[in-house]
């Protein structure tokens, strides 16, 4: 009887053996795998450094944006008195053509 304790004892330590070098094993992959989960984290960080520095830039773009905006109204002010003085030529225009007329040039274009 104690023969066979001791044959069922090593056989336990021979699958105890086993077991501990599949947990070896598990242990080295997951080394493996957090390796590379480090390595994506990396590309990650990397990853919103480059964001943030589109956003930086697309800030930017968007403040000389603005700017030429601003330009354009200005300039679209520019046209609209230009069409104001248009106006009045064109109204001038008129009146000379235009027989038995009363000529005479507006106080706003005199000099």
């Amino acid at each position: 009887m104690n023969v066979e304790l001791l044959r069922v004892d090593v056989e336990l330590l021979r699958v105890n053996v086993e077991l501990l070098k599949v947990n070896v094993e598990l242990l080295r992959v997951e080394v493996e795998l957090l390796k590379v989960k480090v390595e994506l984290l990396k590309v990650k960080v990397e990853l919103l450094r480059v964001n943030v520095e589109l956003l930086r830039v697309n800030v930017e773009l968007l403040r000389v944006n603005v700017e030429l905006l601003r330009v354009n109204v200005e300039l679209l002010r520019v046209d609209v008195e230009l069409l104001r003085v248009k106006v009045e030529l064109l109204r001038l225009n008129l009146q000379v053509l235009t027989p038995n007329s009363s000529f005479s040039i507006p106080k706003s274009i005199r000099i």
